[in-house]
């Protein structure tokens, strides 16, 4: 429910939409680094949304969020989930505590 927030899509969406309409023709040093500049700050922002949105979803499920957020992660605990875009695992359980 709370991952179907237009802001939520939106952040997702935004990489897609740059890189397929505004990827260069030519690659070269200058673009390399703008893209590398984009990507780290598409990052920040997708962290910043999916904190908030595990920080939305432990407020409507209550104090069972912080459980069921370790039981998600036990169960993806492989080494291509440690290679996903997600936010630290510290970072995701401290917003599920409030202390985000």
């Amino acid at each position: 429910m709370v991952h179907g927030d237009v802001s939520q899509r939106m952040a997702s969406m935004i990489p897609v939409l740059l890189l397929t309409v505004g990827f260069p023709d030519t690659l070269n040093w200058v673009t390399s680094l703008t893209l590398a500049g984009f990507c780290l700050g598409w990052l920040a922002l997708h962290w910043y949304f999916e904190l908030r949105v595990d920080a939305k979803a432990a407020r409507v499920i209550g104090p069972q969020a912080i459980e069921g957020l370790r039981e998600v992660i036990a169960a993806t605990a492989t080494v291509a989930n440690k290679l996903s875009l997600h936010a630290p695992t510290g970072w995701r359980l401290k917003a599920c505590q409030g202390s985000w």
